[in-house]
């Protein structure tokens, strides 16, 4: 520019403009100039489409990863999610159904939705994006389905037999299981929910930058077309993709709402967000009432201060917790439920949530505290049966060797109750038997043990004997009891036994030899004459009391 102005300020007047020399020295630093601007401007232009190209292909990139690395497989996800609990709900419904027409719609609908996962778990193999978080989930998702698949054929095969309560049964042992797949893909879902907000944050910033760019391209009045075409169609890919992605989001919240399990979303501090309709019919509360509240409104008093210091600092260091606990509903029941709970991540990798799926297995406890029970006591007397028996005589034994001090057992056997069986019937025999077993254990201490070990045999383990001789006293008690008369509906029965007793660590030192001891001194007692008993003790001198 200076160099234009010294050159028109040399130029002679007489040459400006009407001399052709003057023209053309005035024109040759003029399309110097000229040309220099244009070079200028084309390589100003060039660095603004190259800027430009750079922020479109990052921005198409993030876009690309939003479709690409979350839209397609959720999509997939989704539909398996949703296919598998409405195979749950139908199974649960099978169960009930006890219409053959209803029936065989429900098992047609299970098969419907089985194909429909294994087309959507091919489309998702085919379409997941190949790195190693992928292939990890593929592997842990497959190996669920298979598991998943497996359940609901065997339950099938139990419901063609007619078993409705067997598949009940089978449905509850493996409710876990079931439950184990939706839990691995709505976690999945909400690692790609964090995954596209964090890329949507940073397409937003390079939306920006691409804004920016446009403008200046408007200024120059260049390449204005191109870049708004290119511009629009990164903008609707974009809004395409958060419009499929938003869709998949309601599809994974339909099926919450939908699974039979309770599910509950909290903040950071515990305050209760989001529920879904089985976790209001669990609890007895409504929507309205949980939303906003806290979870100690559901403490049953069972578990300590200590349990849930517990419970949340395994939450906030590791993000999850699973167990068992006693909660109370709305309208003061208690019940037992399994719980599982998962830490949400935000953009700072602080958890800012936490989801809660919980069941209750009020009933799976009682059956196997029920199971439990049949398994340590006879079903007739309700009386410990051999196993438990043998259970507490090792542990009194363990006792007495700790602290010095006898442990006596009794084998009784009753005499002549198989005449009672003959005669009156069985029903009348186990009359006797349950009658005899209560006062049997209404004779002997809390603390000592009285066991049908069975058919007309019974057991009686007696601790801290401060006085053998008091055994024999007690054996002629047992004796007069036993020989009274019961009044047995029209009948009045009469029965007798024989006692043998061994005594620890006088007779044996272990728990097989006392029973084998008092056995042995019982049919002593029995030989001679029976209604007696016989000390294991005095068998070496053939002694007998009467």
């Amino acid at each position: 520019m200076l160099q234009f102005v010294a050159g028109f300020v040399e130029t002679p007047k007489a040459c400006w403009p009407h001399s052709s020399l003057g023209m053309e020295s005035y024109a040759q630093p003029l399309r110097r100039r000229g040309i220099k601007a244009i070079a200028a401007g084309v390589v100003a232009l060039t660095a603004l489409i190259g800027g430009s190209a750079f922020v479109m292909l990052r921005f198409d990139g993030y876009v690309k990863a939003i479709y690409e690395h979350n839209t397609a497989p959720i999509k997939e996800l989704a539909e398996i999610r949703t296919r598998a609990t409405d195979i749950r709900r139908l199974l649960w419904r099978l169960v009930a159904l006890r219409g053959r027409e209803e029936e065989r719609q429900a098992i047609a609908a299970i098969h419907v939705n089985l194909r429909a996962i294994d087309n959507a778990w091919a489309r998702y193999c085919a379409d997941a994006p190949d790195n190693q978080h992928e292939d990890v989930l593929a592997t842990e998702i497959g190996h669920r389905l298979t598991l998943f698949n497996g359940i609901v054929r065997s339950s099938l095969e139990r419901i063609s037999f007619g078993d409705h309560d067997d598949t009940r049964d089978w449905l509850e042992q493996n409710v876990e299981a079931l439950n184990q797949l939706d839990t691995l893909i709505a976690s999945e879902v909400d690692l790609n929910v964090a995954m596209a907000a964090a890329l949507r944050q940073e397409s937003a910033t390079m939306l920006s930058v691409a804004i920016t760019t446009a403008f200046a391209f408007v200024l120059l009045a260049t390449g204005a077309t191109i870049s708004i075409a290119i511009f629009t169609h990164l903008v609707r890919q974009r809004d395409d993709a958060m419009e499929e992605s938003r869709y998949h989001l309601w599809l994974a919240d339909q099926a919450i709402e939908m699974t039979l399990d309770g599910v509950m979303i909290t903040n950071a501090e515990g305050t209760i967000e989001k529920v879904n309709p089985a976790f209001c019919r669990l609890t007895g509360y409504s929507q309205a009432e949980l939303v906003g509240n806290n979870p100690r409104m559901f403490n049953s008093g069972r578990q300590t201060k200590e349990f849930y210091r517990g419970l949340w600092k395994a939450l906030r260091e590791a993000g999850q917790w699973k167990g068992e606990l006693w909660n109370r509903r709305k309208d003061g029941g208690v019940y037992l439920e399994s719980l599982s709970i998962a830490g949400i991540c935000g953009a700072n990798r602080e958890y800012t949530h936490f989801a809660a799926i919980c069941t209750d297995i009020t009933h799976r406890q009682q059956t196997e505290e029920r199971l439990g029970y049949l398994a340590t006591h006879d079903m007739l007397t309700g009386l410990p049966n051999r196993f438990l028996l043998d259970e507490r005589l090792s542990q009194a034994l363990a006792r007495a060797r700790r602290m010095p001090q006898p442990v006596a057992l009794m084998f009784l056997d009753l005499d002549g109750f198989k005449a009672v069986n003959d005669t009156l019937g069985h029903g009348v025999g186990d009359e006797l038997l349950i009658l005899i077993g209560r006062d049997l254990h209404n004779a002997v201490r809390d603390s000592d043990t009285v066991a049908r070990i069975g058919g007309d045999e019974f057991a009686i383990v007696l601790e801290g004997i401060a006085d053998q001789d008091h055994l024999p006293m007690l054996a002629r008690s047992l004796l007069r009891m036993i020989r009274s008369a019961r009044q047995i509906g029209e009948h009045q029965v009469f029965v007798t036994s024989s006692i043998g007793i061994s005594v620890y660590p006088t007779d044996a030192l272990t728990p097989g030899e006392l029973l084998k001891k008092a056995d042995v001194a019982m049919y002593h007692a029995k030989r001679n004459g029976k209604d007696a008993f016989c000390l294991a003790s005095s068998i070496g001198s053939a002694e007998a009391t009467l």
